[in-house]
């Protein structure tokens, strides 16, 4: 079944939506910034810790293992964002617990399908690396890598798109790992350069707002630096402060989008749900 709703339609109505909760969506995005800071700065700091005192092996392991824990953990609970953007679409529920509390109840599901994705994602790699081998050291070399390469990045950009609503189905629909993979290539099915077009189109426009945003604080910025004015120092610390603001509001609205179009695969496909 091709999907007939128009990215105009999504764009339009994700853009309705987030004027209407504007407060609660900041909300939103304000806590998962939080995290994703949070997240940022222990990687950050244990990263960098061991590089500069000398420590045992098994301390930096230790480090490196406290790293990861954490990353998944945060990076996993910022799933907040999409998963309350859909309890109040759906249901009209502007709730922060039930996000995280939808979230928790879904951590091993969702650590279970990356897992899953990551290693369908390693299969073109493995079947790869024979041919990169032979071709190693020979004329071919120079046509069959950059040929290996675009397969490869074209090979990640179906598997991404296809199953790109798994983790959707993990949290909104509660499906296990491997059901989620295969709820998702069912909506997607006969519509994968449609929801590509879509997802690039909507990163793109966002980019592009972005960008003109940042302009004007931008220029501000240099001018003070060229004149050496006193001023330029809190002018960054604001600029600093907007840059997040701009870079939650984009965000918000492209996850607003991409729940708004899978409800709309939903809607196109007939399944129904209480």
């Amino acid at each position: 079944m091709i999907f007939k709703q128009t990215f105009s339609d999504i764009f339009k109505d994700s853009k309705k939506n987030l004027f209407a909760n504007k407060g609660f969506y900041l909300l939103l995005g304000f806590i998962t910034l939080i995290m994703v800071g949070i997240n940022t700065g222990i990687n950050m700091f244990l990263q960098f810790v061991p590089q500069f005192t000398e420590v045992a092996l098994s301390t930096t392991l230790t480090y490196v293992l406290l790293a990861t824990v954490l990353s998944v953990f945060f990076s996993i609970m910022a799933l907040i964002l999409p998963t309350g953007i859909f309890f109040n679409i759906t249901k009209n529920e502007k709730s922060i617990g039930k996000s995280f509390r939808q979230v928790f109840k879904s951590f091993f599901r969702i650590l279970l399908l990356f897992l899953i994705l990551t290693i369908i994602m390693l299969i073109p790699v493995l079947l790869m690396l024979p041919i990169a081998f032979l071709a190693y050291g020979t004329v071919l070399a120079i046509i069959i890598y950059p040929l290996l390469i675009i397969t490869f990045y074209g090979v990640i950009f179906y598997i991404s798109v296809k199953y790109g609503f798994a983790l959707f189905a993990v949290l909104f629909r509660n499906k296990k790992a491997v059901e989620a993979i295969k709820y998702s290539g069912k909506l997607v099915k006969d519509n994968w350069w449609r929801v590509f077009g879509y997802l690039i189109l909507v990163g793109l426009i966002m980019m592009l707002m972005f960008f003109v945003a940042m302009i004007p604080l931008g220029i501000i910025s240099t001018i003070l630096t060229l004149i050496g004015s006193a001023l330029r120092f809190p002018v960054n610390i604001l600029g600093f402060i907007y840059y997040l603001i701009a870079l939650m509001a984009m965000s918000l609205f492209i996850s607003i989008f991409k729940v708004k179009l899978y409800l709309a695969l939903e809607k196109e496909k007939n399944i129904k749900f209480d």
